[in-house]
């Protein structure tokens, strides 16, 4: 089962019907089994008490020469409690002034700059036990990004890392932070720190030290309400800066109960004894929402001690009941798999190991399994070793994964890998596939705190009178969200909030949906021209083109991305007059068809376009990786409009083949 509808088909709105869950009367506000709670101060408080002397928060150990050693653990009293000093320690210094916002809420903004570790939660909690706002800053926003969020918020006080408190130090000598005035540092810093600190005017504390200050004067819990706001989550900005979306505690409560009350028996079995590991980044609420949602059933929590690169280590160490991430790791454990089956010299053992996979896939396929009675001992439990053995189901969201890689997953780890779509401005929910559902390229039903509906997008040929293959129904549009999870604006920014949510409260997510017979929803398209990679990074292709043309070398640029891909790739009509002097230089002969053909000169103008990327201060992941140089402009082709304005889908369609070749060719 998936989504059914809750009023009339509304053909003549241009609409859908509006659908929910199919077990779902009324929309989850909270938590089913503990109606008191209506906060996440009252929530913190609750698992405080209830798992006090449960495992919470685990630190690998580092040892010498960077070798790592066991997990250790404090304990759900001990987190909270130290998350309770640390707001004392704040207000008794006097550090985070009052702000009033235009629909008169009230902030007071905390800045926390730092990778996934304890401090970092330990600071979050404190932010909603005492009702203080938390912005979570983060390197991929970029220094502009970073700027416009300190003079958007006056943000006052940060905690940091080592290398981030170094970071913000610099760019306040520059001027950019004025706001700045308290850095609460995570680690110990040099003296040479301590003065640079002293001379521009900003106190900077140690955390051990703000512990202290916080036990020596305690203060009592304010009232807080389920309209008191949370966080602050910007979203990193693609064509424009970054949006600060206002999430209340009563929408992230929403979000969290509405996400336990689903129909996953996953969800609804954990309790202590599971683990759960930590390394997608907590400033993205994807991660946010879900370590929280753990902790609310005593759920141990482990946090990488690393980049990807010692991810199989850590998961061995923790083996994990529970796991999430995003296309790109997935992809990760993918590719390591197949090539190790690719490595193995005996062919009897390949034959056999490709027949097993076969055989699970098939069953999986008809029978809706995950394990296999005889090849999950044989084989299957070995590819479980990569993610520590112990995982009951896997969650994946950010980006689209690709079908096969999520099937193949499923077999090789003998458990559901289940597909999800979510937004900041919703606290990260939308769709989550369920474990009854073995399909792959399909979101599944709504979470039981929202409700959504599908929009005509006439430009675009999506409507919901739209019909399958077999003259079946099958409405598309735009899907649009409602419920108790969703933000109410984003801050210091009307114009970019009537965009996004309308008047009847509906936040337009931009992804084009198209629902099955079933009731699931598959995303098919993006309403605008911005998509996300396989990483989960939105890419704005129009201002990439825009910086590839200010290239010598560049006529025409059309750049695309896959959303199961992680790079870009691009078609170049290069500038016929350059690139012939280019060849010149390089010694090739030939004509313009034939460079265009010359992989010498394509990498050369990669290189260069590149490198005017690079002086344009783009990302790396919006960086074309591979392209194809077309010696035919897209106008004779018409593949432009009459404003000169490239017609994207069609050029999609048109260069298929290419693009595919790009993305196949190593």
């Amino acid at each position: 089962m998936g989504n059914v509808p809750i009023t009339e088909f509304r053909p003549e709105r241009k609409e859908t019907a509006i659908y929910r869950a199919w077990y779902v009367d009324e929309l989850v506000k909270g938590f089913k089994d503990w109606p008191e709670v209506t906060t996440l101060q009252e929530m913190l408080l609750k698992i405080k008490a209830l798992y006090a002397d449960k495992p919470f928060l685990g630190t690998r150990e580092i040892l010498h020469g960077n070798k790592r050693g066991s997990y250790h653990y404090k304990s759900y009293h001990e987190v909270i409690s130290i998350s309770e000093k640390i707001a004392c320690g704040l207000i008794h210094l006097n550090v985070i002034p009052v702000t009033k916002g235009e629909r008169e809420e009230i902030f007071q903004f905390v800045g926390i700059n730092g990778k996934n570790r304890e401090e970092w939660i330990e600071v979050d909690f404190a932010c909603s036990l005492y009702g203080f706002t938390a912005v979570a800053l983060y390197d991929t926003l970029g220094p502009d990004a970073l700027k416009h969020i300190f003079e958007q918020t006056e943000l006052t006080t940060v905690f940091c890392s080592f290398d981030q408190v170094v970071q913000m130090l610099s760019c306040k000598g520059k001027n950019y932070y004025p706001s700045l005035k308290c850095i609460i540092s995570f680690d110990r810093v040099t003296k040479e720190i301590e003065n640079q600190a002293l001379k521009l005017g900003v106190k900077l504390i140690h955390w051990n030290e703000l512990i202290k200050l916080g036990e020596a004067h305690p203060q009592p819990l304010p009232k807080v309400t389920p309209s008191t706001i949370y966080a602050l989550n910007y979203t990193s900005g693609t064509t424009s800066l970054p949006k600060g979306a206002i999430l209340s505690q009563g929408n992230m409560l929403a979000a969290i109960g509405g996400y336990l009350s689903q129909k996953n028996q996953y969800l609804q079995e954990m309790g202590p004894g599971d683990c759960y590991f930590t390394y997608l980044p907590l400033a993205h609420i994807y991660e946010r929402m879900f370590y929280q949602m753990v902790a609310c059933r005593g759920v141990a929590i482990g946090f990488a001690s690393g980049g990807l690169d010692v991810m199989e280590s850590d998961l061995n160490e923790l083996k994990p009941s529970f796991l999430i991430g995003v296309p790109r790791v997935y992809n990760r454990f993918f590719d390591k798999i197949k090539n190790s089956i690719n490595r193995i010299s005996d062919p009897k053992k390949q034959k056999i190991i490709k027949e097993a996979i076969d055989e699970k896939i098939h069953r999986l396929r008809n029978d809706g399994v995950y394990v296999h009675p005889k090849y999950d001992e044989l084989i299957f439990n070995n590819f479980k070793q990569l993610i520590g053995g112990r995982v009951k189901c896997c969650f994946t969201s950010g980006a689209p994964i690709s079908p096969e890689v999520a099937e193949f997953l499923k077999v090789a780890f003998c458990c559901p890998v289940l597909e999800g779509m979510g937004m900041t401005e919703t606290c990260a929910m939308g769709f989550w596939q369920l474990p009854t559902d073995p399909n792959s390229g399909r979101i599944g039903p709504a979470v039981p705190c929202i409700e959504f509906k599908l929009v005509d997008v006439p430009e675009m040929n999506y409507t919901c009178l739209d019909k399958g293959p077999t003259g079946e129904p099958q409405p598309r549009g735009e899907m649009c969200i409602r419920g108790p999870s969703a933000f109410s604006s984003y801050y210091k920014n009307p114009k970019a909030t009537a965009e996004m949510i309308d008047s009847e409260g509906w936040v337009h997510t931009g992804d084009v949906g198209q629902l099955n017979l079933d009731g699931t929803l598959r995303i098919i398209d993006r309403k605008k021209h911005i998509f996300k990679l396989s990483q989960g990074e939105y890419v704005a292709p129009e201002k990439i083109e825009n910086i590839y043309l200010t290239s010598n070398y560049v006529s025409e640029a059309f750049v695309h991305g896959d959303s199961t891909k992680d790079y870009l790739v691009g078609v170049i009509v290069p500038d016929r007059e350059n690139i012939e002097v280019l060849a010149e230089s390089l010694g090739i002969k030939g004509t313009y068809e034939e460079l265009c053909q010359n992989q010498q000169i394509k990498e050369r103008i990669l290189h260069e376009i590149n490198k005017v990327g690079k002086q344009n201060k783009l990302h790396g992941f919006e960086l074309v990786k591979k392209i194809h140089l077309e010696p035919v402009s897209f106008l004779t082709q018409n593949l432009c409009t009459a404003s000169m304005k490239l017609k994207r889908t069609p050029a999609t369609i048109h260069y298929k083949p290419i693009l595919e070749n790009l993305y196949k060719c190593q």
